[in-house]
């Protein structure tokens, strides 16, 4: 078998990849203009290195520097939105950051033309035509691979307070879904994409990819778009649970509680503990909970032969006082301090169903505009 490489990486680094929408200024509605901004950033006959095209022209990603603190990422996501200015202006757009647009008709946009994004299209037809949603993506370091699968089946674990704290797209084309958090339902039809499986450790991770290579499913790792992934090639583990925020305060939370959570798992295994794993149908329910009641739903737990059903606040209290001093380690007890104010105050979904019912859409709009223009939340 091949063992597939996994690059040296310092322990606990950080890098934060926030995908966003390109909208009109005036109408609010998506614009097609991503590749337009790339090319004018272009220096030298070189793209700027931070701003990146996703698989549908709408869709923009900036990423930081791989840093050591979540402040330090801030601050390079700051500089990219900066560079951003004029080509925005100068193409009469904006961006706002929501999991889902509003009202964006997915069958209305433009593919962006790769290799990469061709491959996919030609694989997932419709489901890959139509993703129009926006994660976003925390890159921890790990410095053993051996380290890896256990952390990330532990991550795992905590997959529902995750994606309830994040939860930002209630709407759909227009219309409410019901659900806190609907980009897994569209993201998740895409075969290689959803809920990771848990291995036991790299070499059975390695020969699963092999086989899917092999069998023709995939080109490389890079092609698993799992909820959680490895990046052999940064040496990082990827946590890609999150909604998209709204606004660089919650980004800073969020990346801040994946930050401090892969780094306690990884003292405890330091120690010789051992670290939890939940079953994959108990990941699964508690994925869906969260995904339509956001931090209104409870946390599915193994307890023996039954399981224990605890409020996903209560939980995600007690996980932010367990990650507090991993949180002194990386530097990112104020940002994890702002994750509470997550928990106790209105999540991003609550946001924009009171900003319709103020003002409808037009309303949900401007409020994701005031968000990202102001870096943090902005209630009705």
């Amino acid at each position: 078998m091949k063992r597939i490489g996994f690059a040296d990486s310092p322990r606990s680094t950080v890098g934060v990849e926030w995908e966003m929408q390109v909208i009109d200024q005036q109408t609010g509605e998506l614009r097609q203009e991503v590749g337009e901004i790339e090319r004018a950033l272009v220096r030298n006959g070189q793209p700027h290195p931070q701003v990146n095209h996703e698989i549908i022209q709408s869709t923009l990603e900036i990423t930081s520097q791989a840093r050591t603190t979540i402040d330090s990422c801030m601050r390079d996501l700051t500089d990219v939105l900066r560079d951003l200015e004029k080509p925005l202006a100068d193409t009469g757009t904006t961006l706002i950051a929501s999991a889902t647009h509003p009202t964006g008709d997915p069958h209305a946009q433009t593919a962006t033309p790769t290799e990469h994004y061709d491959n996919l299209i030609n694989t997932a037809q419709y489901w890959a035509r139509r993703i129009l949603t926006c994660g976003l993506h925390i890159h921890v370091g790990i410095e053993d691979v051996e380290k890896v699968h256990p952390i990330s089946n532990a991550v795992l674990s905590h997959l529902c307070e995750l994606q309830a704290v994040a939860a930002n797209s209630p709407f759909w084309r227009g219309e409410d879904t019901g659900y806190a958090s609907f980009r897994p339902t569209i993201f998740h039809q895409l075969p290689s994409a959803g809920i990771p499986p848990q291995f036991d450790d790299w070499d059975e991770y390695s020969l699963a990819v092999n086989q899917l290579i092999d069998s023709g499913f995939i080109r490389s790792a890079h092609n698993l778009f799992w909820d959680m992934r490895p990046a052999p090639h940064l040496g990082t583990l990827e946590v890609r649970i999150f909604d998209t925020a709204s606004n660089l305060q919650d980004v800073a939370a969020l990346c801040a509680i994946a930050h401090a959570l892969v780094e306690h798992y990884s003292t405890q295994l330091d120690r010789g503990q051992e670290l939890p794993r939940h079953p994959d149908w108990i990941v699964r329910r508690n994925s869906f909970a969260s995904s339509r009641y956001g931090l209104d739903t409870t946390v599915a737990v193994p307890v023996g032969d039954s399981v224990e059903l605890i409020p996903v606040r209560e939980r995600l209290a007690t996980l932010l006082d367990t990650l507090e001093p991993a949180a002194e380690r990386v530097g990112c007890v104020s940002e994890l301090a702002n994750a509470r104010t997550l928990i106790e105050g209105t999540p991003g979904y609550e946001r924009q169903r009171s900003h319709f019912e103020r003002g409808g859409f037009d309303a949900v709009i401007a409020g994701l505009r005031a968000e990202m223009e102001a870096g943090k939340p902005v209630s009705v």
